[in-house]
């Protein structure tokens, strides 16, 4: 785990476990490590600060995923319904996401938008017409 990663955790846990108390969060440190700062701590140093705020019961908890909504839900499925029926080979969100940036380019003047979440609502209807288009011509490649 990068070191960065492992300060915001230690930080929280801080946090959880200490609030506002520095000098209680030093003392932690100190009787770990030896030191008082994170920035002077070796990687394996702060995975055992890390460590201990989970022997008292800190949880890392992972990042909710957002829950899709609307024209976004929309294509979404679209995009899952074409891979059960195998015209795409990668049903995964990250691969409607590439396909969604590749063929909108012409919606935002040429510009490619990096994240699908950030297409306005006209980009999402586009894109949907454009997916349903090529799923009926898949459909209709595979029945003849």
């Amino acid at each position: 785990m990068p070191h960065s990663k492992l300060i915001q955790k230690i930080k929280i846990a801080e946090k959880q476990f200490h609030d506002d108390d520095d000098d209680m969060k030093r003392l932690v440190k100190l009787e770990l490590t030896g030191k008082n700062s994170l920035t002077a701590m070796t990687l394996s140093e702060k995975q055992d600060v890390l460590d201990h705020y989970k022997d008292l019961g800190f949880v890392v908890q992972a990042k909710a995923k957002k829950k899709l909504t609307g024209p976004a839900a929309k294509l979404f499925s679209i995009w899952q319904q074409m891979a059960d029926s195998k015209l795409i080979r990668d049903r995964r969100y990250s691969a409607l996401e590439k396909w969604a940036i590749e063929n909108c380019k012409g919606e935002n003047n040429g510009t490619p938008i990096t994240k699908l979440e950030w297409f306005t609502t006209a980009m999402l209807h586009s894109a949907i017409e454009q997916l349903k288009a090529w799923q009926t011509r898949a459909q209709k490649a595979v029945s003849a």
